[in-house]
């Protein structure tokens, strides 16, 4: 039984502790598997593809810890798969993105992003031409399950390619 006294010197070390475990951050976790990633058919396709996108099956593969799009067979893809946490509204996640020299023979703009169902999580884009780059992406996501469907999609113009890292979520607990 507690026995001190609210204005005592332990009372305001002591709520201090509670409230900083009670906010404290979780361990990053893993949300998704680079190797379980599936092309989405173009009709079934969130992300509604124009009537002249293609994208065949091995344009994206997980390679070297990565998942890796070519978009010399694939000007607009989008991949499916379940994500592998349990999550909360408000967890942070983060992914790094990085891609080659972006080049196409008229000026356009290169879109990657990353979906739970219907709400974009992660975005980036970029105007082509454009020389490579790294970045790192932040978003905020709400609640996911084990069968809860996440996306990545990616379109642009002209013959580039795109790493996406692991994809990681950090929470309070």
């Amino acid at each position: 039984m507690w026995r001190g006294r609210p204005d005592s010197a332990v009372w305001p070390a002591a709520t201090a502790a509670l409230l900083v475990g009670a906010c404290a951050e979780r361990p990053p976790v893993l949300v998704l598997d680079h190797a379980a990633w599936t092309l989405v058919a173009r009709e079934d396709d969130p992300w509604a593809a124009p009537p002249d996108a293609t994208c065949h099956e091995g344009s994206g593969r997980a390679e070297e810890g990565y998942f890796e799009v070519s978009t010399e067979a694939c000007s607009w893809g989008t991949w499916t798969q379940p994500a592998l946490i349990d999550g909360e509204d408000g967890d942070r996640w983060e992914v790094e993105l990085f891609h080659l020299d972006l080049w196409a023979s008229s000026p356009a703009t290169a879109v990657v992003e990353l979906a739970l169902g219907s709400q974009v999580v992660l975005s980036w884009s970029s105007p082509i031409p454009a020389a490579a780059g790294r970045f790192d992406l932040e978003g905020e996501a709400p609640g996911v399950g084990e069968a809860s469907a996440a996306y990545l999609h990616v379109h642009n113009h002209g013959l580039n390619s795109y790493r996406i890292g692991d994809v990681v979520a950090y929470g309070r607990r």
